[in-house]
């Protein structure tokens, strides 16, 4: 960051990005076009707990000019005990968190929805960001996987929307023909489960997982359901997804479409 920094001292904005992370540049320089540089402006996905939040950077960190020139110009002190505390630390990304902190700039989470931390198939489309732009994504950790992601994304000229990964990748979008809650065989639309998940034990069919999704839920957006665990998993968010031996999994569409409707 500060050779970044000292050699080219008068940019706008700074990048910090993993080498699998890809951005989208339609929707980064829409963001940024909005934004000015002269506000220390620190931006990411916010990940951490009560103990600290910070920007994850795997999804991109994002730095303004006065951000930067804060640390490095005004409180060299505190950027040099950055370097001593790397010496020992485990994350890159808090680490620049905790030296922004002393600076006085903290992280923006007003924009946090805009950075995705996984691949496109695997990016969480939740209510509160299905109409906003997305700028990054994350975890394309081979080459084929880097290659398909660009050429998906590399002609846009316009910002890329979270509800548009279903026609760049080609997913049934069963809210656009007045299906209720369609089936898809060997599939899975809701990915990793985490504690916002609700995962139902002894349900006994897909039609029964459907339900609770569709009318037993006041958040559920897809639902998977293992035929071998007989579980039911029912998500606040849904998923482009990918092939799931022994899964079973559907879109609340009525849910959906109002979801899109409202873009």
């Amino acid at each position: 960051m500060e050779l970044a920094y000292k050699k080219f001292p008068r940019k706008k904005w700074y990048i910090l990005l993993d080498d699998d992370t890809y951005m989208v540049q339609p929707s980064l320089k829409a963001l940024l076009g909005h934004l000015d540089a002269e506000y220390p402006y620190y931006l990411g996905n916010a990940v951490g707990d009560y103990r600290g939040r910070f920007a994850h950077g795997g999804s991109a960190i994002i730095l303004s000019q006065a951000a930067m020139r804060v640390l490095y110009t005004d409180n060299p002190w505190t950027a040099m005990e950055g370097h001593m505390e790397s010496l020992s630390a485990i994350w890159g990304d808090r680490l620049i968190a905790r030296a922004l902190i002393r600076v006085g700039v903290f992280l923006d989470e007003r924009f946090s929805h805009l950075f995705s931390g996984e691949a496109p198939q695997l990016s969480k489309i939740r209510a509160d960001r299905f109409c906003s732009p997305i700028l990054s994504f994350h975890g394309l950790a081979t080459r084929p996987n880097m290659l398909q992601t660009g050429k998906h994304f590399q002609e846009a000229e316009k910002p890329v929307l979270w509800s548009q990964l279903w026609d760049i990748y080609d997913a049934p979008s069963p809210w656009r023909h007045g299906v209720a809650s369609p089936k898809r065989e060997g599939w899975d639309h809701v990915g990793r489960p985490d504690e916002a998940v609700d995962v139902i034990s002894g349900v006994s069919d897909s039609d029964h997982c459907a339900e609770k999704c569709t009318i037993g839920s006041k958040v559920c957006l897809a639902w998977t359901w293992d035929a071998s665990l007989k579980k039911c998993y029912i998500s606040p968010w849904m998923i482009v997804g990918e092939e799931a031996t022994g899964r079973t999994t559907g879109i609340n569409a009525e849910r959906v479409k109002r979801l899109e409707d409202g873009c």
